[in-house]
């Protein structure tokens, strides 16, 4: 519900937007031909988490959660992931936001499969074996 909103609102504001292409998504409100300041954003970041009752940390801000949503994300595509979160180039996403996950890494070494090589020469040792005894 929250996602439409805010994708409604873009599309408003991008709607009056005077150019076509290279236009800012969010222009400055005194000068729409510059961006809106890092500072008014923060502003408004801070004020929308807090009427929507997000318990932040401290120094939490935009980046933060493109970096949670990176990291949730992980089992998408990553081309998908890409397109879903903005990023232009994979190699951003994978080095600047993606995080490495403790229970995710602890899953998978869990989850592997048995290495195949091992169980084959398991096999053969009992096989040898039980001939031996057999002969």
């Amino acid at each position: 519900m929250k996602a439409i909103a805010a994708g409604d609102t873009l599309r408003a504001a991008r709607s009056k937007s005077r150019g076509i292409g290279d236009a800012w998504v969010l222009p400055s409100v005194r000068r729409p031909e510059v961006p809106c300041p890092k500072g008014t954003l923060d502003k408004w970041f801070d004020e929308t988490a807090e009427a929507a009752g997000v318990k932040l940390a401290a120094q939490s801000g935009w980046h933060s959660l493109r970096r949670k949503f990176a990291t949730e994300m992980k089992d998408v595509p990553l081309k998908d992931l890409c397109y879903l979160g903005g990023w232009k180039d994979p190699k951003t996403l994978l080095s600047c936001y993606q995080q490495l996950d403790d229970d995710v890494m602890r899953r998978a070494f869990l989850g592997r499969r048995p290495f195949r090589g091992a169980q084959v020469a398991v096999n053969s040792h009992l096989t040898a074996t039980s001939a031996e005894r057999t002969g």
